[in-house]
């Protein structure tokens, strides 16, 4: 069975062009939302590539990769005169529109501190519970049933 890659689309090279040029600075999102939300089917590894590429086009010392695509040098040629906020704004407007996977994902990540926090409190009330309950049963004379 033959490996296909998936083709990264315009807004989503957007997204590491920015990354790539200015890090994560300004943006509202981390970089495993960035991955799992706003370009999905993805890995870290694949957006770390494209961010490496976009700075092998951009001169970033240090960025050797030559695999770029003709979609990414069309992206470098638009935005090379954008300012920092002015290519924010693109990549803002582009999360925007994922905006409520966003949140979903953050009511699922506080929903789990929260279970978290509360599994940590009922453990604490069982130990106590039978902490209290050793006490009490150290003074009474109980016989066990046999």
């Amino acid at each position: 069975m033959k490996n296909s890659k998936r083709m990264w689309t315009k807004e989503e090279l957007i997204i590491a062009y920015y990354i790539a040029k200015f890090g994560y600075n300004g943006l509202q999102a981390t970089e495993n939302d960035l991955v799992d939300i706003a370009i999905g089917n993805t890995t870290k590894a694949s957006l770390s590539m494209h961010v490496a590429n976009f700075r092998h086009l951009l001169n970033i010392d240090g960025y050797k990769l030559e695999n770029t695509s003709k979609l990414m040098d069309v992206i470098v040629e638009e935005l090379k005169d954008k300012t920092i906020t002015q290519v924010r704004s693109i990549v803002n407007k582009i999360l925007a529109g994922k905006d409520d996977d966003f949140k979903k994902a953050e009511s699922i990540r506080n929903n789990a501190k929260i279970a978290e926090g509360a599994d940590k409190a009922n453990i604490l009330l069982i130990l106590i519970f039978e902490k209290k309950l050793k006490s009490m049963n150290r003074y009474r004379n109980l016989i066990p049933k046999v």
